[in-house]
Formats: structure tokens, C-alpha cells, sequence
């Protein structure tokens, strides 16, 4: 910390530099002091014939494979459902975040891979709906 900015140092090695008043007029609470791990989520559009509890199922398989999961969380949620699927929110933890980032890609992979083999021999097909933001 300098007298006049903090200098916070980003997960992709980047450099955010602060003026130290903003800390001062303020507050903030910073959750991860305590903390172990870190949480983070991958997001999936599905069609409304995919089996949330074999996911869930399936997870907890997902996370034994990876050197990355700390253990802590692992979760399956719907969170949204729009006119032709529901999104999923898978949610797992790792100890830094550089891990995280590794592991949500990892699932996130294995996960695609898996739901789009469930019916449709190994590719997407309709279980899986591919949309970018906003579609």
C-alpha cells in the first residue's frame, strides 16, 4: 500500500491501481480473509428433457477425476428457464483462484461432453442449446 493507491494485482496478472481514498469513503467487506476456498459456477442452457438429477448424479465423478477441486463445493441448480430450456449453475470450489478458473473449464467440458452423449451419441444435438447472452 503507498501513501496515496494500492496497487491490486488481478488474476490475470494485471495490475489495478486504486486511490486510496476510495477505501477510505468506501467500506468494503472482504469475504475471502477467512475463507479456504474460493466458489465459482458454470452456466449451461439445456432442453427440458435433460435429467437435472443425473447431472447431479454425474458430478460428484466430474470432481473425484480433477486435481483441482478442493472438496468443498459441488453443487447443480436451475436458476432460469426461458420459453425452450432451463439453465443450469453448477457450482464448485478450489483453493486459488487460478484453480477455479481451470477446474469451471474442466466441468464445463466434461459436462457438455456428457449431457450430449446422454442421447444423442456423443454430440449436442438438441439436448444441449448453444446461445451466447441476450439470445
Amino acid at each position: 500500500i503507498g501513501a496515496a493507491t494500492v496497487v491490486v494485482r488481478l488474476i490475470d496478472r494485471g495490475r489495478l491501481i486504486v486511490p486510496l481514498r476510495h477505501f477510505l469513503d468506501k467500506p468494503f467487506q472482504n469475504w475471502s480473509r477467512g475463507a479456504t476456498s474460493l466458489t465459482g459456477s458454470v452456466l449451461l442452457w439445456v432442453d427440458f428433457a435433460t435429467s437435472v438429477s443425473e447431472i447431479r448424479a454425474y458430478l460428484p465423478t466430474v470432481l473425484a477425476e480433477s486435481t483441482l477441486w478442493d472438496g468443498e463445493v459441488a453443487k447443480v441448480q436451475v436458476v432460469d428457464a426461458g420459453e425452450h430450456a432451463m439453465q443450469l449453475r453448477v457450482r464448485v470450489s478450489a483453493r486459488t483462484a487460478a484453480d477455479l478458473f481451470e477446474l469451471r473449464c474442466e466441468v464445463r467440458e466434461k459436462l457438455i461432453a456428457w449431457i450430449g452423449g446422454m442421447e444423442f451419441g456423443g454430440y449436442p444435438g438438441p439436448r444441449m442449446i448453444l446461445t451466447t447472452r441476450g439470445s
